[in-house]
């Protein structure tokens, strides 16, 4: 009998003489079954009525002077199971079920020292302890090639994210994976790796040696997948975690929280013990990578948000930033600068501070935050100079869940990052606000960006339903961007869910195979989008850094500002009118003279911004009480910490305090805090069109229980006037462009999520249409249901109506170029793509 199994082993191990071996639903009925069964479905579980059972495979042959380089396995572990794998191996041919030589516990995605010994042998003991479902074996892989070395025998060079397509998908298995990479066309996976200490309470020193996950060493080998690895601070809840010390979260007012849980999702960066340990891992990780995974070629760091965000999105009341670390890092700042600080600034109470410490401090804030992302991306490029390197930011809660994108934009050492937060459209109502300020189809694109933006393109959200997925895909092609699918469902039992359908109760679409299947070829559809360049001819500019100085202790939530300053938004995709996102760092005056309009709102504005909107050749749209504070910081963002590169200018048009200084804007003017009536002039000035003559009440609830504040007392032409006559809606020449100024914001969310509009919405849509022809600005104010937008190249429309249309494209005010004249059939809630004429 054992002379009959080593001629059948020689057989075929002639005939299998490939350097990898895949143990699966086609090969395990040659193995030993004892108290397991191989089911249907192709895979191995306890028999039933038995609570363990094992499965061993075939002695399998490597081949001359071969030994095992890689091992790993796909295999479902539900709670109160385990799956444990064993292997042995040896220089002669030995049967199955023989005693020795002795098994030695295998490792998931390791990579074994050569040991010469050409035989193999895998074994898995599945036991269902205290679980309801019994755990399952699905496939074993055992390579005589590390993943380096096929990495190079395939030939295989430097990934390129333009040309991938990837696939995010959270809380992960195994089996996850499988279902994605084995039947579905992606070739790279963004994976979510940890930095842990080898032993509990043993810190990372000079000896630590990184333990890959598997599923980043298992994927490249079965499927040649390509990696992007994305390091998180911290891992939750694991005994092999870095904590920083017990006291990290600290409020506003105070108040403070320890102990494990409450610390889970925050990192205290300011501590420097934990930073030494976590850098020296970090640089372990990677040196690991670039030896043993060339398949990694990049990695995204999580950006502050994971630090300063540390209670359910939005009660945001305890911030890791107010840890006594974090105090004695901002005094040591702030003398830097010579300006002594004994504690933290007074912290707003939904008033506009006028103390110029708050608006450094504000700075300082998202500055060291950027530091330290910062300090993570240059230990990655010492050791893999290589390596694409990104990170995240948040517009949509920016000053809080993310990095200002100036940081990233500005500094060397990233070369790409994830947008998220503020999606392409909400379709109906989104448990926030009823669906109004963030119903819009444009993506937050930092415009003319020199990075890749990533956009996580995520059909478990609400936001995005599966039968808009080619419009979005399309949309961020337009723009530049490649999206990239998320799920966090799961996969595939068709259960998708995310953090606001736990918060807001709102439901996703069900991710199954044949829509991630669909999803991919909806990237392969749009690349050629990518290829023309850019057209924008406005520019928003959304507060970031000094959004900071604004809020409320507990009570003027985040997201309340945020959406007043999203509010234009709306008239705009309305009109049709091409647009980017720009935040406050990013500002500068060679950025500005790429568009013809350049919007701001801002309540503060800081040096770099002040200088950019005063040199810039694009016309100035100043909303609202936009430049009512001048704050004082750094002539440039990236400007080192020292006196001589600050501004430490502070005025205010705020009529709270001491006397009031004009806007910086050309037209002057100062802040109102009163009920009023704004009187629109009666003129044939273009920027009156269809309002001349009008009056408005202007009675919303401002902060602080006091009146909504307006800019009155302007210069230039006046095109309307307050009760007092104080003119709060002028234009003027400088420098050869226009300043469009109106004083007072069109629209008001209130704390209860209620809103009170200057405007109605026709009257909204009149005040924006004048604004874009004054300005020359290609729109289409009679679009309907469509909403257009291009780049040099291509043409999009899309129908938002829930009925097909059919006609021809609308009239273009101030066209740049000639458009198709051809009838179009759109599909309801469909899009068609054009090629503009040359």
């Amino acid at each position: 009998m054992k002379q009959f199994y080593l001629m059948l082993l020689a057989g075929w191990a002639f005939c299998c003489a490939s350097a990898e071996f895949l143990e699966n639903a086609a090969t395990f009925p040659q193995g030993i079954l004892q108290q397991a069964e191989l089911g249907q479905d192709g895979v191995i579980r306890p028999a039933d009525g038995s609570g363990a059972g094992v499965f061993s495979t075939r002695v399998i042959d490597l081949g001359e002077n071969a030994s095992a380089r890689f091992t790993g396995w796909v295999a479902e572990q539900p709670p109160g199971t385990a799956v444990q794998v064993e292997y042995r191996t040896a220089p002669e041919p030995f049967a199955p079920d023989a005693p020795s030589p002795a098994w030695k516990k295998a490792v998931n995605g390791a990579i074994p020292a050569a040991d010469g010994n050409r035989y193999f042998q895998y074994r898995a003991r599945l036991e269902t302890r205290k679980g309801k479902k019994p755990p399952f074996l699905r496939e074993l892989l055992v390579s005589t090639r590390t993943p380096a070395e096929k990495f190079k025998a395939d030939g295989l060079g430097q990934a390129e994210l333009d040309k991938l397509n990837m696939m995010m998908l959270y809380s992960v298995t195994p089996e996850k994976l499988f279902h994605v990479y084995s039947q579905l066309p992606y070739d790279a996976s963004e994976r979510g790796l940890y930095v842990l200490r080898n032993a509990p309470k043993r810190r990372i020193g000079a000896d630590y040696r990184y333990q890959p996950g598997e599923n980043e060493m298992y994927l490249p080998m079965r499927y040649g997948t390509r990696i992007l690895a994305r390091f998180h601070p911290v891992a939750t809840f694991s005994n092999l975690s870095m904590y920083p010390r017990d006291v990290i979260l600290r409020a506003k007012d105070g108040r403070e929280k320890t102990g494990l849980r409450e610390q889970h999702r925050t990192v205290n960066f300011f501590d420097r013990g934990f930073l030494d340990e976590y850098r020296t891992g970090l640089r372990a990780a990677v040196r690991y990578y670039r030896e043993h995974n060339p398949y990694v070629f990049g990695y995204t760091l999580m950006s502050p948000e994971f630090f300063y965000d540390t209670e359910p999105w939005p009660q945001m009341t305890y911030l890791s930033g107010f840890s006594p670390e974090a105090l004695a890092a901002y005094r040591e700042f702030s003398a830097k600068l010579g300006r002594p600080a004994d504690g933290w600034p007074q912290p707003s109470d939904g008033d506009i501070l006028l103390d110029p410490q708050t608006y450094l401090w504000a700075y300082w804030r998202s500055r060291a935050g950027a530091d330290y992302i910062a300090s993570l991306a240059r230990i990655i490029r010492e050791e893999d100079p290589a390596a694409q390197i990104g990170t995240m930011h948040y517009v949509g809660a920016m000053s809080l869940r993310g990095l200002e994108p100036g940081f990233i934009e500005l500094n060397p050492d990233f070369d790409f990052y994830y947008s998220s937060n503020l999606y392409p459209r909400v379709p109906g109502k989104d448990g926030l606000d009823g669906g109004t300020t963030f119903s819009y189809t444009r993506l937050n694109v930092e415009g003319h960006s020199r990075k890749r933006n990533l956009l996580e393109y995520d059909l478990w959200s609400p936001y995005i339903d599966a039968p808009r997925a080619l419009t979005y895909a399309r949309y961020a092609a337009l723009e530049g961007v490649l999206p990239m699918p998320i799920v966090l469902g799961n996969f595939p039992e068709n259960t998708p869910s995310n953090h606001l359908t736990r918060y807001h109760g709102m439901k996703g679409s069900a991710v199954t195979p044949a829509l991630l299947r669909t999803l991919a070829d909806n990237m392969r559809q749009v690349r050629e989008l990518r290829t023309s360049e850019k057209f924008s001819q406005v520019a928003v500019i959304l507060p970031s850094i000094s959004l900071h100085a604004l809020l409320e202790k507990d009570r003027w939530l985040p997201h309340r500002l945020i959406q007043q300053q999203l509010h234009v938004l709306a008239p705009l995709l309305e009109l049709n009118a091409s647009f980017d996102f720009l935040t406050e760092g990013y500002v500068t005056p060679e950025l500005l003279d790429r568009y013809k309009l350049v919007i701001v709102q801002q309540p503060a504005v800081y040096p770099w911004m002040r200088e950019a909107l005063a040199k810039t050749r694009a016309d100035l749209l100043v909303l609202g009480w936009g430049g009512t504070v001048t704050a004082p910081g750094p002539r440039k963002l990236l400007a080192p910490i020292a006196p001589e590169t600050f501004d430490f200018t502070s005025r205010a048009a705020w009529a709270r305090g001491e006397e009031p200084a004009e806007t910086m804007f050309a037209t002057g003017g100062t802040v109102r805090e009163r009920r009023t009536r704004i009187r629109f002039a009666q003129s044939a000035h273009p920027l009156l069109e269809g309002l001349g003559g009008s009056t408005f009440e202007y009675d919303a609830p401002g902060i602080g229980g006091r009146p909504l504040a307006y800019v009155a007392g302007m210069r230039g032409d006046a095109l309307a006037s307050d009760a007092q006559g104080e003119t709060v809606y002028a234009v003027q020449q400088e420098n050869g462009r226009r300043v469009i100024h109106f004083g007072a914001l069109p629209w008001q969310l209130n704390a209860d999520g209620s809103e009170k509009r200057l405007f109605s919405p026709e009257q909204e849509k009149r005040f924006f249409a004048g604004i874009l022809n004054f300005c020359g600005i290609e729109h289409y104010p009679a679009s309907g249901p469509l909403r257009l937008m291009r780049n040099g190249e291509w043409l999009l429309v899309e129908n938002t109506d829930d009925t097909p249309f059919r006609g021809t494209l609308p009239t273009a005010v101030h066209p740049a170029r000639k458009l198709p004249e051809a009838e179009l059939e759109i599909p309801a809630l469909g899009s068609v793509l054009l090629k503009l004429p040359r």
